[in-house]
């Protein structure tokens, strides 16, 4: 959405180069949403990092003037998926895919699963 804004708003190459890298940022915060919810462990890094800078942008907007209460609520959500991806719970998941894909190569594909050529 804001690369589309910033793509439309005319003022020449700048807003298209700022347009560019929004979008590219997005698609990764995409790609890395979405191979999380896959439970894949290496996707864990990019959205915590992403999280945080959020966190950090968010402060340096909000923190400065009178909109506290501003920078507190949109805090939630950045904070809530940086502890919602290092929850035990969440490791457990990470580690058992990590696992399970680790003998699915040693040992092969499992008689009838399908897999097999």
């Amino acid at each position: 959405m804001l690369a589309v804004l910033s793509g439309l708003s005319g003022h020449g190459s700048f807003s298209g180069g700022v347009a560019a890298m929004l979008a590219v940022y997005g698609l990764g915060l995409l790609a890395a949403g979405w191979g999380l919810w896959r439970l894949s462990i290496f996707s864990r890094g990019p959205v915590v990092a992403a999280a945080l800078l959020h966190v950090a942008v968010i402060a340096g907007y909000y923190l400065a003037g009178p909109y506290l209460w501003v920078a507190i609520a949109l805090s939630l959500v950045p904070i809530g998926t940086v502890v919602a991806a290092v929850w035990p719970s969440t490791t457990r998941a990470l580690q058992a895919r990590r696992a399970q894909a680790r003998s699915h190569l040693e040992t092969g594909p499992a008689a009838g699963s399908g897999d097999e050529r």
